[in-house]
């Protein structure tokens, strides 16, 4: 990529061709290839592309909808999904739109439902040759998950990209979304939300949201980065140690075996 960018690529070319492939493939996911490429473009050779703001928001939107369609088990909803989202409405009605116009879900009123077969599609499809400038896939989907014995801390490379959800027989539940960004509503360079919560909410031994325990970042730029605890509906600020080390932490304080990412 760093002797590509040495050539003068035209790169308003290179978007109008990005967004022709989306229209033939009826989906986005590849573009988060390129968007690790383009992210160690600037941290290895300090170079920042006219593509890299498109790219990141096009990404944010990808692993958006896969929050939403992961938090979909069969068929759910619409209150019980934004109850378990930490996303905006507009968020969600979003991400909605776009899985409904891929097939991936069908709407009927305020329910939804998941199309297995078309999902499992989709997640073949990361499996197929990306395409143009993309050199190395990341961790997008893990399917099906798997519960590890922790051996080790995983690197910031093993945890960019993560987005996962586990469900368990005591009624809880661990999802994780952890990307790299360089938008400016994030100045960690991070995005993630670390969560650990009840299949249904049960306040005060959780939040309104079912949530027990949660980290995330989605208000940096005005609030920073934020611990939620329950029954204290008001979040705690927290310092940001790092994704290696939040990562680590979130684990060591909730009664659960760390997803293995590497």
């Amino acid at each position: 990529m760093f002797a590509l960018v040495q050539t003068a690529l035209d790169f308003d070319v290179i978007e109008d061709e990005l967004k022709r492939q989306i229209d033939v493939l009826g989906q986005e996911l590849f573009v988060s290839y390129v968007n690790e490429t383009l992210f160690e473009l600037e941290e290895q050779h300090n170079i920042t592309t006219p593509l890299a703001e498109t790219i990141s928001e096009i990404t944010e939107r990808v692993y958006r909808e896969l929050e939403v369609l992961q938090a979909i088990d069969g068929s759910i909803h619409r209150s019980e999904l934004e109850a378990a989202l930490d996303l905006s409405t507009e968020e969600i009605e979003e991400a909605l739109r776009s899985l409904e116009r891929k097939d991936v879900i069908a709407v009927a009123g305020r329910q939804i439902t998941k199309n297995r077969r078309r999902c499992n599609l989709l997640l073949k499809s990361r499996q197929q040759k990306p395409p143009l400038l993309v050199y190395r896939p990341i961790d997008l989907w893990h399917w099906p998950l798997y519960q590890y014995p922790r051996m080790g801390s995983p690197s910031e490379d093993d945890l960019d990209g993560i987005s996962r959800v586990k469900r368990y027989t005591d009624d809880t539940l661990v999802r994780v979304f952890v990307m790299r960004t360089i938008r400016d509503a994030y100045p960690s360079g991070w995005a993630y939300k670390l969560h650990y919560g009840a299949t249904e909410p049960n306040p005060p031994k959780t939040l309104d949201d079912g949530t027990i325990r949660r980290y995330d970042n989605s208000h940096e730029d005005t609030k920073g980065h934020e611990l939620h605890v329950a029954p204290d509906p008001e979040p705690t600020i927290i310092e940001f140690p790092g994704m290696v080390e939040l990562w680590e932490r979130f684990w060591n304080e909730i009664p659960k075996d760390e997803f293995d990412v590497r």
